[in-house]
């Protein structure tokens, strides 16, 4: 360099933009130190604002509340607590006549070891937002709570899971309101032309609990199937639909009662899923997939 110049050599700059980078360096670990305390924190405060609104459920009504929406439409709770880094809220224990007040736990912040051994959940929702939930065909849409297929007169398609699942149990609170019936993917593959099995609450063939195989979106004849008990109430009510499989044996439950119960092995993997057709209403509630 010149004498008398006012720049910088080039040996200068790289020496500067080293230690630029070593700084950089060294602040980049605390930094997400901080980010990660940030995000168990606010997990942290999600749960408390939870438990305290059920705490004061319980002291109104004397007893639990049955999901995280009765504290909202009650005014116990302001807005649906989202976990930042996309964990699930679980309840840790059943309320009890001892213990009435209930501990929210989150799958991936405060999920204690010494929990018992039981069922590990895979996927649920409220049905709150439409996350973790593939639309494939129709419109669907959340109103208080349910998950409701759109548009009258077309073929409606949602997935929901991972292709990898081989043995779990899903569990979803139904309602038809109008219409031939709605249908519940297992063991399926995600894409809008779906391959899987499908159970469904079928009134629109004579009401009847069907099983049906689907290949690329087309439905074979059923070839498990059970007539609706005599004055079942098919329209207008809640039903607690369960689907479970396990290897080749498969069970299909209405309101905890066993209505289907056969071996195949045909699909041996895959997605869950709803569906609904023709002028069906129906309104889906509290889902959750679980892994024994």
């Amino acid at each position: 360099m010149r004498k008398g110049s006012a720049g910088f050599s080039l040996i200068e700059i790289v020496i500067v933009l080293s230690i630029i980078g070593i700084l950089a360096g060294l602040s980049a670990p605390r930094l997400m130190y901080v980010l990660k305390a940030r995000e168990t924190t606010t997990c942290a405060v999600n749960r408390i604002n939870v438990q305290n609104a059920e705490r004061h459920y319980v002291v109104d009504h004397s007893v639990p509340s049955s999901n995280i929406d009765v504290l909202i439409q009650g005014g116990y709770l302001q807005s649906y607590p989202v976990c930042p880094t996309g964990g699930t809220y679980l309840w840790l224990n059943d309320a009890t006549t001892e213990n009435p007040f209930r501990n929210l736990g989150c799958s991936v912040h405060y999920f204690p070891s010494n929990l018992p051994v039981g069922p590990s959940v895979l996927f649920s929702t409220e049905f709150n937002n439409m996350k973790g939930l593939s639309p494939l065909q129709g419109s669907w849409s959340i109103t208080n709570g349910a998950l409701n297929p759109t548009g009258i007169g077309q073929e409606h398609r949602l997935a929901f899971g991972d292709k990898t699942w081989k043995d779990y149990d899903i569990k979803v609170n139904a309602t038809l309101t109008k219409g031939n019936g709605y249908g519940i993917y297992y063991r399926a593959d995600g894409k809008s032309n779906m391959t899987g099995y499908v159970f469904q609450y079928d009134p629109g063939l004579g009401n009847k609990f069907v099983v049906r195989k689907v290949v690329n979106g087309q439905e074979q004849q059923p070839f498990q199937q059970v007539n609706m008990p005599p004055n079942f109430p098919v329209y207008n009510q809640s039903h607690e639909i369960s689907v479970s499989v396990q290897g080749d044996h498969h069970i299909i439950k209405i309101d905890s009662q066993p209505v289907l119960d056969f071996q195949d092995n045909t699909f041996t993997s895959g997605m869950g899923g709803l569906r609904s057709w023709n002028k069906t209403k129906a309104a889906f509630d509290n889902l959750s997939v679980t892994q024994h």
